[in-house]
């Protein structure tokens, strides 16, 4: 698989959803800016992101349309027929999302991992009990 970074802006307020069985799914879109050639041309190009569990929930609570983030992932082929149509997009699986602290200041609030054993130091999943993370602040 193919691990990806993307820097830019987010350009919608996270989708959440639930699946039947409870489990949360988010989704979100981020445009990347760049300047391209020797005229330095702007080139936008739009990457749709998904997460899952908790790490869901916790970035539908924490990114909002405009933001400027960072996300590192892995890229994912999706494919599917309609009409007869056989179609494929990619997307980047989330595995990490912030931020982009070039451009804002944040306040990080810890929250409790709800997966975590009783007494323990990680949960069934081999992480730390209290590894999930809430940003607040302004946003330019």
């Amino acid at each position: 698989m193919s691990n990806v970074e993307i820097v830019g802006r987010c350009t919608e307020d996270p989708e959440l959803r639930f699946t039947n069985g409870g489990k949360a799914v988010v989704k979100f879109s981020v445009a990347e800016n760049r300047k391209v050639g020797e005229g330095q041309e702007d080139r936008v190009s739009y990457v749709e992101c998904e997460a899952w569990d908790k790490f869901a929930e916790n970035i539908a609570a924490s990114l909002k349309k405009g933001m400027r983030v960072i996300v590192t992932g892995r890229l994912e082929q999706q494919r599917w027929e309609s009409d007869g149509v056989k179609r494929s997009k990619h997307i980047v699986v989330v595995q990490n999302c912030g931020p982009d602290l070039r451009w804002a200041r944040a306040t990080v609030e810890q929250i409790p991992y709800e997966g975590a054993g009783s007494g323990s130091s990680s949960g069934s999943s081999g992480r730390p009990s209290v590894l999930n993370w809430r940003v607040t602040g302004r946003w330019r």
